[in-house]
């Protein structure tokens, strides 16, 4: 409860500090573009209608699944049986940001996409069926989530998504050795060690145009406080803060500015 009630406060003072969603008053042109086509737009992107035949597949399927949930982001940490549907309400993403995802990968061309947090798969589609060409990465230490994911991405023929079992620590490095990624999507181990821990090695990793989106920054004040450090950095030049989502451009052609934008 007093979790609670600390997160809604942190709510509060995001609302009252936030610029106005349309963008009055933020004189970046990139900002303001994002906010038109990423913010304010309507449609989602997708090759195939595959993302919400898959999201209802997920709430109708009532087989229990043994689910854990690792790290410090979620009040609901117990072990345990749960459904799909009761997974996806409480453990992921939900549509409001969902969309904001999608958008990003559609309207900054995203090809390869890294995710630290698979859980049952909804961000992951949200992300990988904008377009088949896009290859993602994406990594869970719930084995029983993750092949949940796995199954229900053959089951629509998703090619284009490998997913990973095992602790981030070990298999973010061999990963980041292997490829580059436009985009890393960050909802795992909501700690400020470990957050500040894969933001150094992406940091290292990354190319010059990347974008990286960390989950829930407002957490905690572990959250705040290495999200604050994040912003902080000289290599990270446009910072968005939606709340849920701190989105972070390492584009160095952007004048280095922060942004908190009420959505």
């Amino acid at each position: 409860m007093i979790k609670k009630i600390k997160h809604i406060l942190r709510y509060i003072k995001y609302f009252f500090s936030a610029s106005h969603r349309r963008g009055f008053g933020i004189h970046s042109p990139f900002v303001f573009q994002f906010i038109n086509n990423i913010l304010l737009a309507d449609k989602i992107h997708e090759q195939k209608p595959i993302l919400f035949n898959a999201l209802k597949k997920i709430k109708k399927d009532k087989r229990p699944i043994l689910y854990l949930e690792k790290g410090a982001g979620s009040i609901h940490r117990k072990r345990g049986h749960k459904t799909t549907k009761q997974i996806k309400k409480h453990h992921c993403i939900k549509h409001k940001y969902g969309k904001v995802l999608n958008r990003i990968v559609y309207f900054y061309n995203i090809k390869n996409i890294l995710e630290l947090g698979t859980s049952i798969g909804v961000s992951t589609l949200y992300m990988s069926t904008v377009n088949p060409g896009i290859l993602t990465d994406t990594i869970d230490g719930n084995k029983t989530c993750i092949e949940y994911a796995n199954n229900l991405f053959k089951s629509y023929n998703l090619k284009n998504i490998e997913t990973h079992y095992g602790d981030f620590n070990n298999l973010l490095p061999g990963l980041l050795n292997k490829k580059s990624y436009d985009l890393v999507f960050i909802d795992g181990n909501h700690t400020y060690e470990s957050t500040m821990e894969y933001f150094n090695l992406l940091l290292e990793k990354s190319r010059q145009q990347s974008i990286l989106i960390f989950d829930d920054i407002h957490w905690s004040e572990g959250m705040e406080a290495a999200w604050h450090k994040i912003i902080s950095h000289p290599l990270c030049t446009v910072t968005i803060d939606i709340f849920q989502f701190g989105i972070v451009f390492l584009n160095p052609d952007l004048s280095k500015q922060h942004f908190i934008i009420r959505y």
